[in-house]
């Protein structure tokens, strides 16, 4: 996604991140927003991984095998501008997820909660 033209959010499509750590720390969460150099997928993509119980690591590529147990749940305003792709094969896994990067972050307040994965 990093390589990805920039684009502004449409302001209705929510975005997940996901985390091993209920205190993860690319989410803020005092002033409820995503902070800079954050990667998520899409809310439609962590419904798939989730329904068919597709081991997020593997999907995402994820730099450590630590179980997935948070999903950071994010509604960029239009003024937020994320670079879009396809998660490629790294740290020995298979990557195929999508992946949206927020090189600036997220508005505050566009955090819209946290569930357990």
């Amino acid at each position: 996604a990093i390589h990805q033209q920039v684009k502004y959010a449409d302001g209705a499509e929510k975005f997940t991140r996901l985390s091993a750590y209920e205190n993860d720390f690319r989410v803020d969460t005092l002033n409820r927003r995503l902070l800079e150099g954050s990667f998520s997928t899409t809310f439609e993509d962590y419904q798939y991984c989730k329904k068919n119980n597709i081991n997020p690591v593997e999907r995402y590529a994820l730099p450590n095998d630590e179980e997935i147990k948070w999903a950071f749940h994010i509604l960029p305003l239009k003024t937020d501008t994320l670079q879009r792709g396809i998660v490629d094969p790294a740290n020995n896994q298979n990557g195929g997820g999508i992946e949206a990067y927020f090189a600036k972050g997220t508005t505050n307040n566009t955090l819209l909660g946290k569930t357990t994965y």
